[in-house]
C-alpha cells in the first residue's frame, strides 16, 4: 500500500511494530471486508484521554471507496467511549482534497505549526552531511528523507 502511494520509507514498520501497535490498549483499528470475508480496507487511531489521533488509512486497490465509513465508524466508536475529540490531520497543503474530505465529517480546520529544534548541532550537521543532504531541506530531519534516485 505505502509504495503504491509513493510514502515515505519512514512508514516501512516491521511486522513487530506493526503487531505492537494493532495489540496496544490505546489503538483501535477500524476495518472493511470484502464478501469473502478478508479484510480489503483499515483506518487505524490512537488514543489518549477524551482524544483520537488518525494515523492510517490503508486500502487494496479498488477499495479506497471505504475511507469515509471507517472514518464514520471509529467517530461512532469514540463518542461510545467518551473521546470527545479527534483529530483527522490535514492535507498536503491548506484545502487540497485530502483537506476538504475530512472537512466534510464537521473537521474545523486549525492551522498547526511543527517545532523543529536541533538538540546537537555538530551531530546533526554530521548526519546531514554523510547523508548528502543540505542543512536547509524542509524535510526535517533531512537526513532521514529516502530519495528516489537512491
Amino acid at each position: 500500500f505505502f509504495d503504491s502511494r509513493d510514502a515515505s520509507a519512514t512508514y516501512q514498520f516491521a511486522e513487530l511494530t506493526w503487531s505492537g501497535l494493532v495489540e496496544s490498549d490505546d489503538v483501535f483499528v477500524v476495518g472493511a471486508l470484502d464478501d469473502c470475508g478478508d479484510v480489503v480496507a483499515a483506518s487505524m487511531f490512537a488514543t489518549g484521554p477524551e482524544m483520537v489521533d488518525y494515523v492510517f488509512g490503508i486500502s487494496r486497490p479498488g477499495s479506497e471507496r471505504f475511507s469515509a465509513a471507517l472514518i464514520w465508524e471509529a467517530i461512532k466508536y469514540s463518542r461510545e467511549h467518551d473521546l470527545i475529540v479527534m483529530n483527522l490531520g490535514g492535507g498536503i497543503s491548506p484545502d487540497d482534497g485530502v483537506a476538504v474530505f475530512k472537512q466534510r465529517f464537521g473537521a474545523q480546520a486549525v492551522r498547526s505549526q511543527v517545532l523543529k529544534r536541533i538538540h546537537r548541532p555538530a551531530m546533526y550537521e554530521q548526519m546531514c552531511a554523510r547523508s548528502g543532504v543540505s542543512l536547509d531541506d524542509a524535510y526535517f530531519p533531512p537526513y532521514r528523507r529516502v530519495r528516489a534516485h537512491e
